[in-house]
């Protein structure tokens, strides 16, 4: 899963606000009521992946920003630095150790990934997943499509705030994020959402 792709779909788990059509009509109700309470989110992240047998391949960490509908700002600062940006409309990916930006408009094709559970209504969802109830805090989101881009996505409450995300894939991979530090519906500077390319950086057009 590409670094763009893997982010946004973390960021579109906070950000649901949705009425998917699933056998049970009260496992919808209470996620929606809680991802409804959430128009902003921010604070510190720990991603890792992890592979069949559960032990770690890869981690990272950093900060994030998010804000309905589809903007964010997501800071990677270990083990390396990069920058993924959207507006709502453009995403840019920002490596600045190899001065490149790549540059991926918010498509169609994006609106059928994961990565638009951050906008998407309910209409749109009702035909990509089905939710479950795990537990009190806990619920699986399940893609209707095979061919979508992880198997499961689990998404799990500290309270009101969203404090876990599970993405399980078809080759028994896990990537594991998890949030801390976080701040609910504080004031957010919309420039956080705008990317300006620095003098000598290589665009690059997804």
């Amino acid at each position: 899963m590409s670094n763009i792709r893997l982010c946004v779909t973390f960021v579109a788990a906070f950000l649901l606000a949705v009425n998917v059509q699933v056998r049970a009509a009260t496992d919808v109700e209470v996620l929606v009521g809680k991802l409804a309470q959430i128009t902003s989110m921010s604070g510190q992240f720990e991603q890792v992946l992890l592979d069949e047998t559960g032990e770690t391949i890869e981690s990272s960490r950093g900060q994030f920003v998010l804000q309905k509908p589809g903007r964010f700002y997501w800071l990677t600062t270990e083990p390396f630095e990069q920058e993924l940006i959207s507006d709502g409309e453009t995403i840019w990916l920002y490596d600045p150790d190899l001065f490149q930006v790549t540059v991926r408009e918010v498509s169609e094709a994006m609106d059928k990934s994961p990565a638009h559970l951050l906008s998407a209504n309910a209409a749109t969802l009702s035909k990509t997943y089905q939710v479950e109830r795990q537990s009190q805090n806990e619920f699986t989101l399940t893609p209707k499509e095979p061919q979508a881009l992880f198997d499961t996505l689990v998404i799990g409450f500290d309270d009101n705030s969203v404090g876990l995300i599970r993405l399980n894939d078809a080759l028994g991979q896990s990537t594991v994020i998890t949030l801390a530090d976080t701040q609910l519906n504080q004031p957010v500077d919309a420039s956080q959402f705008q990317f300006v390319v620095p003098q000598d950086v290589d665009v690059l057009v997804d």
